[in-house]
């Protein structure tokens, strides 16, 4: 039987319903996992015209919010539920902000009403829960959009007998994305002026959203142990190191996990014939598939090269193009797949025509082929400036798609470098933040694969690792429950 616990999860997009990055991949299965340990979970998103086409027949209005204002706007909103995997899914309508084809801006740059949108999604989200009599013990928001969750538990709704047990837990998935508006915007969130100051959330002579989660929320958490640390120095902290090294005491680093019912070899839909550790010759076939698919002329017995992701500064693309300029590809294939950046775009383009059938450019985001590019590649590509976790390489660790990553960050906590520990390596990892260092590595990693018998073994550990959300699952349960002894307000 299901104890009577209410934990809360408030995210901007959340699997399968909407995604652009790694925190819907979160907040999909992290309340999935915590439903399966007996917990009753709940997760407000926004509901965008994405959702409607997953659920569209099975989305049943729960509760009519009453007048939200943002300034001198006045909003008003349904919430829309579904049950999925044991986890209650409520989604806030309001089609002026949520009704669009994208969920943060088009290719011309962010939606100019972003802080509007979200400072009414974070009130009509509380003023949801009120209504629908939930009375939650933690309320667990994600980035600087729901970061105001927190600072309204705080103030706005700090009496309220809804919220009067309740404790709240932020977690940030990249400090680089802050949630940054001009002055003017403050008077829109609707608390006193007193908060807006350098103890506040004043930053520069602007308003941060980011920053009234880091101040405000009873416990703090990013997504790996080495991210907590290197977010309070100032080469990481993106200007909120201060803040967060004040919080220490109350900032947690919790690896992610990955979904192994969606990224698993041997049941994986996508990749014909499936494949594990006893039938790991199988590999061989898929990636023959893929090197036709993708039209690369490339002798099955050299190595596969992939990198998956945003093509973006963080990510490291100007090292992968240096790579290839200095002959990545004289003995190795490559494959790109991700969209960003028009200058990496057109770079990337030039060298696929310069490199014919040597090196795929997909500027796209297709999930069968990313699927495909995992188990069919021989080495990973995630040379990110920070990460703060990365589900690329844990991803391509399971498949037997050895990672070649910066000691950075979640990188660090879930590569092991074979050159540092031979018997334990499952990967490999650069330490000095340039080209040179990295196609080092690369060349280390292309000479081991040579050697078949050893290439093999570290496969064979890169399979064995274990990145499940059943663990991460207990260690969120683990705080959730320091925060509050009693497990229920009902």
């Amino acid at each position: 039987m299901r104890n009577a616990t209410r934990i809360i999860f408030v995210t901007s997009e959340v699997t399968p319903f909407s995604k652009t990055g790694g925190l819907a991949d979160v907040c999909g299965a992290l309340p999935k996992a915590l439903a399966d340990l007996g917990e009753r979970v709940a997760v407000f998103s926004p509901l965008y015209p994405s959702v409607e086409k997953v659920k569209k027949e099975k989305l049943i209005i729960k509760y009519v919010a009453p007048i939200i204002k943002v300034g001198e706007r006045i909003k008003m909103t349904s919430v829309r539920n579904l049950q999925q995997s044991g986890v209650d899914f409520y989604f806030i309508e309001e089609s002026e902000y949520f009704r669009r084809e994208f969920l943060y801006g088009s290719e011309q740059g962010d939606y100019p009403d972003n802080a509007q949108r979200f400072i009414f999604f974070c009130k009509a989200v509380l003023e949801s829960i009120i209504g629908l009599k939930i009375k939650p013990f933690v309320i667990h928001s994600h980035d600087w959009q729901t970061a105001l969750i927190p600072l309204y538990l705080k103030t706005i709704y700090a009496h309220h007998p809804s919220f009067l047990k309740t404790k709240s837990v932020f977690t940030i998935h990249n400090l680089g994305y802050q949630g940054i508006f001009p002055q003017a915007t403050f008077y829109d969130i609707g608390i006193p002026e007193k908060y807006f100051t350098q103890e506040g959330l004043e930053f520069y002579g602007k308003v941060n959203f980011l920053k009234a989660g880091l101040l405000f929320a009873d416990k703090l958490t990013t997504v790996s142990p080495t991210y907590a640390k290197e977010i309070q120095t100032k080469d990481f902290g993106f200007g909120l190191e201060g803040v967060l090294a004040k919080r220490q005491a109350d900032l947690s680093g919790i690896l992610n996990g990955i979904d192994y019912s969606i990224w698993h070899p041997a049941e994986d839909r996508y990749i014909k014939p499936n494949y594990d550790l006893k039938t790991i010759e199988a590999k061989a076939k898929i990636k023959a598939k893929v090197l036709k698919k993708l039209n690369l002329d490339l002798p099955i017995s050299a190595p596969l090269i992939s990198f998956i992701g945003r093509l973006t500064i963080q990510k490291g693309i100007e090292l992968i193009i240096e790579a290839i300029k200095a002959g990545l590809l004289d003995n190795a294939g490559l494959i790109i797949l991700g969209m960003g950046e028009e200058k990496y775009h057109k770079s990337l383009l030039s060298l696929q025509e310069q490199f014919k059938k040597k090196i795929s450019v997909n500027l796209s985001f297709n999930e069968p082929l990313a699927h495909q590019i995992y188990a069919g590649s021989d080495i990973f590509l995630i040379p990110s400036r920070y990460e703060p976790c990365g589900l690329g390489q844990m991803i391509a660790l399971k498949y037997g798609t050895i990672p070649i990553g910066f000691k950075t960050g979640g990188l660090k906590d879930t590569i092991i470098d074979y050159a540092e520990n031979p018997k334990a390596g499952n990967g490999f990892l650069f330490t000095s933040y340039n080209a040179k260092s990295f196609i080092e590595k690369i060349k280390s990693a292309i000479q081991i694969y040579q050697e078949k018998e050893e290439w093999l073994k570290i496969v064979e550990r890169a399979m064995s690792a274990d990145f499940s959300w059943d663990k991460r699952a207990q260690e969120y349960l683990r705080l959730y429950h320091k925060l509050s002894p009693t497990t229920s307000q009902d």
